[in-house]
């Protein structure tokens, strides 16, 4: 399994050559290239925002799913928004892609739609305070 170091931070990529596009031939692979390449262009929109993932480990013409929680599988380096859900009633980590590293992280996962916040004003709910 290959191993990048992404200043200074390791991420272990599996399955690389796993078809996300099928039809078109694109890898897991090329969505991680295509991360890299556009990290200038995204940071100033993704950096200090939580991001809701949305998952296609089995390519995009199968079944999806969103993860906002990251506890438990995340990198000890990558940031994250502790953040109490009332719906769940459970402390979860938000990811937040802060540089190239995480970005390539959440492309490892097969994430194919990023959905941040529009806020980077994050306080705890007033129900816990």
């Amino acid at each position: 399994m290959p191993v990048v170091s992404v200043d200074g931070k390791r991420i272990e990529l599996r399955n690389l050559k796993k078809l996300l596009w099928p039809r078109l031939g694109i890898t897991k692979a090329d969505l991680i290239e295509y991360y890299r390449l556009i990290w200038p262009v995204v940071e100033g929109f993704l950096k200090d925002r939580p991001v809701a993932l949305k998952r296609y480990p089995d390519g995009i013409e199968e079944e999806g799913f969103f993860q906002k929680d990251v506890s438990g599988i995340k990198p000890d380096w990558l940031k994250t928004f502790h953040y109490f859900s009332e719906s769940t009633y459970e402390w979860i980590d938000w990811p937040i892609a802060n540089d190239l590293a995480s970005l390539i992280w959440l492309g490892e996962l097969a994430t194919v739609e990023i959905h941040m916040t529009l806020s980077k004003d994050f306080k705890i709910p007033d129900i816990l305070a």
